[in-house]
């Protein structure tokens, strides 16, 4: 196999898996806002008090696994970007054009993908807010005001470690003035 037919390959395996990524943080997203109030649903129906304590958990896992599937795609343009494009050395490619930041026509390629994820933030971040204050009302019943302040003090250390790899993950670095920014 030759290094052209190589690169051929692997770019058509990441984009793959860039789509295969896409299709699952989708799912993600979707699922997630159906989920946690349909398991809130349930553990209020039925009195299952445990639920509610642990639903601010679910709500993390499903902000872990999407952050997952966001770096995912992240690495897999960063790769074509650096690696592939530059290897073909035939102009601009896709990855390569959707990261200019000297654009003239003000045009911003990357402006829906960061939607997407600052609105799925905003949303989690919203659903981690009253999964915290469900559960303290939970807990009340349950635990002593020391407990309490346990529980809580949990759950805010669980949400600062959240955002701190969400910034971490380059994310809250997107826009003009990161050129080396994966997404």
């Amino acid at each position: 196999m030759n290094t052209t037919s190589f690169l051929e390959l692997e770019y058509q395996t990441l984009r793959k898996e860039v789509e295969d990524a896409n299709t699952r943080a989708f799912q993600l997203i979707i699922g997630g806002a159906a989920i946690i109030p349909t398991i809130q649903s349930i553990a209020s129906s039925y009195k299952l008090e445990i639920i509610t304590l642990t639903l601010p958990l679910f709500v993390l896992t499903i902000i872990m696994l999407y952050l997952a599937q966001d770096m995912a795609i992240a690495r897999c343009g960063r790769y074509i970007r650096e690696k592939i494009e530059p290897a073909i050395g035939e102009g601009i490619g896709w990855e390569t054009w959707l990261n200019q930041t000297n654009r003239k026509d003000k045009y911003r390629p990357r402006a829906y993908d960061n939607f997407v994820f600052y609105g799925f933030c905003l949303l989690a971040g919203l659903y981690y807010i009253c999964s915290v204050l469900m559960a303290t009302r939970v807990a009340e019943s349950y635990l002593s005001i020391t407990g309490i302040y346990i529980l809580i003090i949990g759950y805010v250390v669980l949400g600062i470690v959240i955002i701190f790899l969400i910034y971490s993950s380059g994310r809250a670095l997107v826009g003009p003035k990161a050129k080396d920014s994966p997404r």
